[in-house]
């Protein structure tokens, strides 16, 4: 029994090491981009350029948020106790709508239908964390389905994401597409935390 104690004690140190090392490391780029982007923007509005410049642009902005929102993420999940962290309103539909046009790339060159069966209401709950949390199911099931439908079911009680894929070969765990799960541990630490 002590044995395994202190293997269990073992993991936790192992898990709030990573979780600290990931949003230090995180730190740097973060900032870099950040400055990056502020200064692009500036150039921008300055040399009068194509207004085609901005997407990729806003694209970079957004991606440097939930980079901070990551970090932060990670550093609650590693704080001790029954911390929380802030939480805020917001609407659900525009919420998984975002999330969905932003993971549209994994798409391309698939035959997926999305289907999003969504309340119009608002919910109360850390943004980021949620974010995180929806977006990795949802990434997954669009990086994970040849051919189908992906159907979204939300209301403020419950989160459902189903890929159909109809395609006939299978795709298996030694695909290198696969990644290492890291996303989906990440998304079973927050969702533990937050009792959701």
């Amino acid at each position: 029994m002590a044995e395994s104690l202190n293997e269990n004690l073992r993991l936790i140190e192992k898990d709030k090491f990573f979780l600290r090392a990931a949003s230090h490391e995180l730190r740097t780029p973060i900032s870099v981009s950040s400055i990056n982007v502020e200064l692009m923007n500036m150039y921008l509005d300055i040399q009068n350029v194509s207004p085609k410049l901005t997407v990729p642009l806003l694209r970079i902005e957004n991606a440097v948020k939930d980079m901070q929102q990551l970090s932060e993420t990670l550093l609650w999940l590693d704080h001790d106790g029954g911390s929380s962290i802030e939480s805020t309103q917001f609407d659900l539909r525009s919420t998984i709508n975002s999330i969905v046009a932003d993971s549209r790339y994994l798409l391309k060159n698939k035959n997926v239908d999305i289907v999003i069966n969504c309340e119009n209401s608002n919910i109360c709950c850390n943004f980021p964390s949620f974010k995180i949390v929806l977006g990795n199911i949802v990434r997954n099931a669009m990086q994970y389905t040849i051919s189908g439908r992906i159907e979204i079911d939300l209301d403020e009680r419950m989160a459902l994401i189903k890929n159909v894929d109809n395609n006939e070969t299978p795709v298996n765990g030694d695909n290198s597409d696969y990644g290492y799960g890291l996303g989906l541990i990440l998304v079973e630490k927050i969702c533990n935390k937050g009792h959701w």
